[in-house]
């Protein structure tokens, strides 16, 4: 009798953690080995079963790596597909390993990311306002170009 119920409360956990938005998932999922310290930002893409979460992470002190986790959507409901592990020290661009997600550091007095013509998502973090910015569903030609950073004046950085 306690087999079927410990089955069950196992099972139940399991479906609750699937049936859940992706940060549930997140928390959950025996796939993430990653201490959550902040969550960034995070983007669900309905049409295309994609959702994204970006969340600091505790390496050796505190806002020093950050984490993409990738999430798909199934029938039985989100489930956590991958994830992109980096140092926030000298972060350039970096692509999930399917493309479909760009993102990288800028400088504290960035207030525009473009790559091309495309301007990215930009989002502080930290107390040091450090800012992570990221692109989703890149061309080919975004994929191929560097981000150019803009103050908020509008003037170019080098």
């Amino acid at each position: 009798m306690l087999v079927p119920i410990l089955f069950l409360g196992i099972e139940y956990n399991n479906k609750l953690a699937f049936s859940t938005g992706p940060e549930e998932v997140l928390y959950h999922s025996d796939k993430n080995t990653y201490s959550i310290q902040q969550i960034v930002h995070q983007e669900i893409f309905s049409e295309d079963k994609y959702a994204y979460i970006l969340f600091l992470t505790e390496d050796k002190k505190p806002e020093d790596s950050i984490v993409l986790a990738e999430f798909k959507k199934t029938i039985t409901g989100w489930e956590l597909e991958g994830m992109v592990l980096n140092s926030l020290k000298g972060l350039q661009t970096v692509r999930d390993g399917k493309n479909r997600t760009l993102f990288g550091l800028a400088p504290s007095d960035v207030e525009t990311v473009k790559l091309g013509e495309r301007s990215a998502q930009l989002f502080s973090i930290g107390e040091n306002k450090k800012k992570i910015w990221i692109i989703y569903k890149p061309s080919k030609k975004e994929l191929d170009s560097l981000p150019t950073f803009y103050n908020k004046e509008g003037q170019k950085l080098s």
